[in-house]
């Protein structure tokens, strides 16, 4: 099984924690080391191990300084499309969208209906039925519904250097795929 690797942090606190520094290591030293480790870049210990404690030390402040912000988390209460698969046709087909409950979409059994109140047909699956959604809105990589070739609008593809799914856009900023 291979090492687990160890951050700045741990690093440090192995080796100032060992037996070795602990004894070999004079306090003038070990105090240059504790500066390190506070973010000030201390002069040079005369003892080997502890110019390496105090550059681990001082790593270690620096990736704790640094580390990014978590991600914000993903919205909530948001409604979102339902995702666009193909545009409009070259030879005016309609462009379809999938009807998924993954994308916020429900059965309301004679049709589906996403989570913005959009209507969509069952039969031809994915057709706007209500005229909510921009029929001529094309989104940059999906293929045309001239090129379904009897696919189903979810099933998946790729062309134009992209695989759906996932749809391209952010569905909760209403972009690409789920555009209105």
């Amino acid at each position: 099984m291979a090492m687990k690797r160890l951050s700045d942090t741990e690093c440090f606190d192995k080796l100032t924690g060992s037996k070795c520094y602990k004894e070999t290591v004079n306090d003038p030293d070990k105090n240059k080391v504790k500066k390190a480790r506070a973010g000030t870049n201390p002069t040079t210990p005369s003892a080997a191990i502890a110019q390496v404690a105090a550059e681990l030390g001082l790593r270690a402040y620096e990736s704790e300084q640094h580390t990014p912000p978590p991600p914000p988390p993903p919205p909530t209460n948001q409604r979102r499309y339902a995702p666009r698969t193909h545009n409009l046709g070259g030879r005016d087909q309609d462009p379809r969208f999938c009807c998924k409950p993954e994308y916020g979409v429900k059965d309301m059994g004679a049709y589906y209906e996403d989570e913005m109140g959009s209507k969509y047909s069952k039969e031809p699956y994915g057709l706007n039925v209500d005229g909510t959604r921009d029929r001529a809105y094309m989104v940059p990589g999906l293929k045309g519904a001239d090129s379904m070739d009897g696919a189903e609008p979810c099933d998946p593809y790729e062309a134009n250097g992209i695989s759906v799914p996932p749809y391209p856009g952010d569905p909760y900023a209403q972009t690409g795929s789920y555009h209105r």
